[in-house]
């Protein structure tokens, strides 16, 4: 076989420019390569990151990353407060109201006759009057004579009247009370928009159980009204001692109102109970806004109103009524803020069908 004669230098030289060359395209093509594949991934990875930053954001606006109402943002509570106004309306609260209302007027008197009863077994049933004064301090007049009589008119009776009054009125104001108590716990039903599927056996001792713990925390603090000026004369304590202690009070009521409101809004709906700090927002509202308006329609009744001259005998009841009913609408108002708080942070999990 003949040899093949060997490559001139000059086509050496050719060979190895081109092959320097195609291996420059492939090294720019690999570059350009990794370089458009760095860049689709720093894209996609600002990309991810700015959606986990939105969706951290949102879910900071919606409330479901709180950890406790103080983290809510500004966005977030114009929509509590949005969507509580518009269930106030849609939830027929007024009506509601108003039915809380009517049974709370039912089992006043008789709720009125065993904190009198349960008053006259610990101390003399005459100071019960001056003592209830400071309750009703804030009432409107017509509310505030109508329980100041009464208050008299059993406190008249001799202590084995009251006994027996302890018995009988343990019974009416069992049923009625207890009537009022179960309305309010259908309202906030609807409010949460819960199917209460507590037994009548339940729902009736929660409801009684309310009941009868508001009328004796009521008596205790009527005698620890009634037995603390006793103490401080016996002590010889300074007026400004009294003066300090007489001014304490008034925090300590308005505590003990708002403790038996958040206890009404976590057992009341028939949901599993929230953390107290999701409710005390709402019962700080209503507490407030109560203090407030029997404050205000207390002066309205006294100055401007003319209940008497437009019901004659029944301005008492009819004035007694509407403070009730303001009452209701303010304790259920405060029941729809803390239901939409629940629902901005997803509880309760599920809803009833």
């Amino acid at each position: 076989m003949p040899c093949r004669p060997a490559p001139r230098g000059r086509e050496v030289a050719a060979s190895r420019l081109f092959y320097s060359r195609r291996s420059r395209s492939m090294a720019r093509l690999t570059r350009g390569f990794f370089t458009i594949l760095a860049a689709v991934a720093a894209g996609s990875g600002v990309a991810w990151l700015a959606e986990r930053a939105e969706a951290r954001r949102a879910a900071a606006v919606g409330g479901h990353a709180a950890r406790s109402p103080a983290e809510m943002t500004v966005e977030g509570w114009r929509s509590i407060v949005a969507r509580a106004a518009r269930g106030f309306l849609d939830d027929r609260v007024t009506s509601e109201a108003a039915s809380i209302a009517f049974y709370a007027l039912l089992s006043l008197v008789p709720a009125l006759s065993v904190l009198v009863s349960i008053y006259g077994l610990f101390t003399p049933p005459s100071s019960i009057p001056a003592q209830l004064a400071v309750f009703t301090s804030l009432l409107p007049e017509a509310a505030r004579t109508l329980v100041e009589e009464q208050a008299i008119r059993l406190t008249s009776q001799s202590n084995g009247a009251l006994s027996i009054t302890l018995v009988i009125s343990f019974g009416l104001a069992a049923w009625s009370a207890n009537a009022a108590v179960k309305a309010l716990f259908e309202a906030m039903n609807v409010i949460w928009g819960r199917r209460d599927t507590r037994s009548f056996v339940e729902i009736n001792l929660e409801s009684l159980l309310f009941t009868f713990t508001g009328i004796l925390v009521a008596t205790i603090m009527l005698i620890t009204l009634g037995v603390i000026p006793s103490v401080m004369a016996l002590l010889s304590v300074p007026p400004e001692t009294e003066l300090l202690l007489a001014l304490v009070r008034w925090p300590l009521f308005y505590l003990t109102g708002l403790a038996a409101i958040v206890m009404l809004y976590r057992r009341g709906p028939c949901r599993p109970a929230p953390g107290w700090r999701w409710v005390l927002p709402g019962a700080i509202a209503a507490a407030t806004t109560w203090v407030i308006a029997s404050a205000s329609f207390s002066w309205y009744v006294s100055t401007l109103a003319t209940y008497p001259a437009t019901y004659g005998s029944l301005a008492t009841v009819v004035v007694v009524l509407t403070w009730l009913w303001l009452s209701a609408m303010i304790l259920l108002a405060g029941g729809e803020i803390v239901a939409e708080i629940e629902r901005q942070i997803g509880w309760p999990p599920a809803v009833d069908a």
